[in-house]
């Protein structure tokens, strides 16, 4: 272990110290999934402060002082909220969820599963920029915010950007090629006709109308396919593959102005947004051969329990390609949704974490299963 080890501690302390940690790390995982449909929430906030002030605590009975410093950070920063300093933030709860699972990694670690791979260098470094999220200026803060989340997880970078202003007028580079589409295609065992080689090709205008496209499309067959094959591939793989491609190819016609609307949508806008899969679905019926890829389109915006649109459908009248595209659909949309304002991407384990909070309300819990097992492998080969 990299990290000086505790000594003489009583294996049963040790015990009770990692089970209390787990009902604590689960505890605030689900405070901060609240927080941010209720960022002004004090009470929440109080309740998250205690709990980690808590964790902090019995890292020092146990003599765990490696860990202690970035817990502090933490503290720092959920201090100042607590004060008024500064407001919550999704950004904000992303670093402290990024805190958490490095301690836990840490943990693990202690109890003797894993490597968390951290120094005592690495965590003070990491900590540092934490605490300066709490005492910098309003001006700098979020650069600090940004940092301290890259270092905690450098998979969030984004390497190649463009604003989305800039989308129309010099398309930036997709990160798809139609190479890699046809390679994920052949190794899922699709058939590939003219109709998907047409498909593939109105991939370059709509990614290229907006820049938060770029790679989707690729990323999104991953997940389909991968989640698909793990359930027996119970659909119809080249359908699906059609549904993932085409299911946004209606949203290339709106305009960019809705497109990269930073603020709330007003009532039309929405409405408008809203008739995409309609609009999408209606393209794939006049080709014949791919009504199940239509339905499948029509429907991905539909929820468990009755509550999505267009028809209010639940869980049993949802096709499951529709299911699938759903889940696959909103975690792409939650890893990249402040990429181009920010640079950084959402981190997974905060994606993951949101996506499986919806289990039985906007998504299928069978599918919810079965992407938890494919996502964390195509994360770890850096697929999505």
């Amino acid at each position: 272990m990299a990290l000086p080890v505790p000594q003489n501690v009583d294996p049963g302390l040790l015990d009770d110290f990692i089970l209390e940690f787990e009902e604590a790390y689960v505890f605030c995982e689900n405070k901060l999934v609240e927080l941010e449909k209720s960022p002004g929430d004090q009470d929440m906030i109080n309740q998250l402060f205690r709990s980690v002030h808590t964790v902090k605590g019995n890292l020092t009975f146990i003599a765990f002082e490696s860990a202690i410093p970035l817990l502090q950070s933490v503290e720092d920063v959920l201090t100042g909220i607590r004060s008024n300093d500064f407001p919550f933030t999704s950004s904000i709860s992303d670093v402290v969820l990024l805190s958490l699972d490095k301690t836990k990694a840490m943990i693990d670690e202690l109890g003797g599963h894993g490597d968390s791979g951290l120094t005592v260098e690495i965590i003070a470094h990491i900590s540092q920029l934490i605490s300066r999220i709490a005492s910098a200026s309003e001006r700098e803060r979020d650069a600090f915010i940004q940092a301290a989340i890259i270092e905690l997880d450098p998979t969030t970078m984004v390497h190649r950007l463009a604003k989305p202003e800039e989308a129309v007028a010099e398309p930036p580079e997709s990160e798809f090629t139609d190479s890699r589409i046809l390679k994920a295609l052949t190794n899922y065992n699709v058939t590939i006709d003219e109709d998907l080689l047409f498909f593939i090709k109105l991939m370059h205008p709509l990614e290229h109308r907006s820049s938060y496209w770029a790679g989707r499309s690729l990323r999104l067959l991953m997940l389909a396919l991968g989640m698909n094959r793990a359930a027996g591939n119970s659909v119809d793989a080249r359908q699906l593959a059609a549904a993932v491609l085409m299911h946004d190819i209606s949203m290339a016609f709106l305009p960019t102005e809705i497109l990269h609307k930073k603020g709330p949508l007003t009532q039309d806008e929405r409405m408008i947004i809203q008739q995409h899969a309609h609009s999408s679905n209606e393209l794939l019926l006049r080709m014949q051969q791919w009504d199940l890829a239509a339905r499948m389109v029509q429907e991905h915006h539909e929820r468990s329990d009755g509550e999505g649109y267009p028809a209010g459908l639940k869980e049993d009248e949802i096709c499951d390609g529709a299911k699938i595209l759903s889940i696959i659909d909103a975690y792409d949309a939650i890893t990249h949704e402040r990429a181009h304002t920010t640079k950084v991407k959402r981190p997974f384990i905060r994606a993951v974490l949101e996506i499986n909070s919806q289990s039985g309300a906007q998504f299928s819990p069978k599918w919810i299963e079965i992407f938890n097992v494919i996502v964390k492998k195509l994360h770890q080969l850096k697929l999505v």
